[in-house]
């Protein structure tokens, strides 16, 4: 069972998970402060994004195969001991929104707030307090690994870019086919929907080359502001405060 998910718990306490593909059903354990064994329990099937929040919320988003009535939620937040206490794809029909097909990218930014983005269809969402606040179906992204969440932007990274003939500030049409370009890094601004893909130099002045960089050599994910970019000779930090998109 390899570990995939680490995440920062209350009282000191450390989460370290599994991911799809486990044979055994408790594959998320808590440890304490100075590593000492705390619990296990079941994170449910196929979890593809994990977050949690500074109260200890265990956020965890799903794959595209659904076993049971943890993944079933396709996004969802449970307690330290694994309890579920939000599900998203029951409040998702009512808001006239997909289920959650594939989390691709979740995010905490908060104490009790997260943002999603998720197959189908890519709608960007925001939950505070278990409650539905914002949404955002018409968003120009698609396919992002992570994001980072500024004060009305959002920093998408790995995104699809754009379909087959769809260029400047058009809203992208999902039904297209796509160049797939890897590693877009596309700046919205979730006022306007405009955006501007950015390029990423590292501390050294070498600019973010996809050619250098194949997909199985770097990876992504975000807390709050910040997008982390891990490759194999370090970790980086954008911070998407501060950025524009004009």
């Amino acid at each position: 069972m390899g570990t995939q998910f680490v995440a920062r718990l209350s009282q000191g306490r450390w989460l370290v998970a599994a991911g799809s593909g486990a044979k055994r059903r408790e594959t998320a354990f808590v440890f304490d402060a100075v590593g000492k064994f705390v619990s296990s329990f079941d994170p449910g099937h196929d979890p593809q994004r994990l977050a949690s929040t500074e109260d200890g919320q265990i956020w965890i988003g799903y794959g595209e195969e659904p076993t049971g009535p943890i993944d079933d939620g396709g996004i969802v937040a449970l307690d330290e001991e694994g309890n579920v206490l939000f599900a998203f794809n029951p409040i998702a029909d009512r808001h006239e929104l997909p289920s959650v097909f594939d989390c691709y990218a979740l995010n905490a930014t908060r104490t009790d707030e997260v943002w999603a983005c998720y197959y189908t269809d890519f709608p960007l969402v925001r939950i505070r307090g278990h409650e539905l606040v914002e949404i955002h179906k018409e968003q120009p992204v698609s396919g992002a690994s992570a994001m980072a969440i500024g004060e009305g932007t959002v920093l998408f990274a790995g995104a699809w870019g754009f379909p087959q003939g769809v260029t400047g500030k058009e809203v992208v049409v999902y039904s297209q086919p796509y160049e797939s370009p890897p590693h877009v890094f596309r700046l919205l601004d979730l006022e306007s929907y405009r955006f501007r893909d950015m390029e990423i130099a590292f501390p050294d002045g070498e600019l973010f080359d996809t050619g250098k960089h194949p997909p199985g050599a770097m990876r992504f994910f975000a807390r709050a502001s910040r997008l982390f970019l891990r490759r194999p000779d370090g970790l980086f930090v954008v911070d998407v405060k501060g950025l524009r998109t004009t």
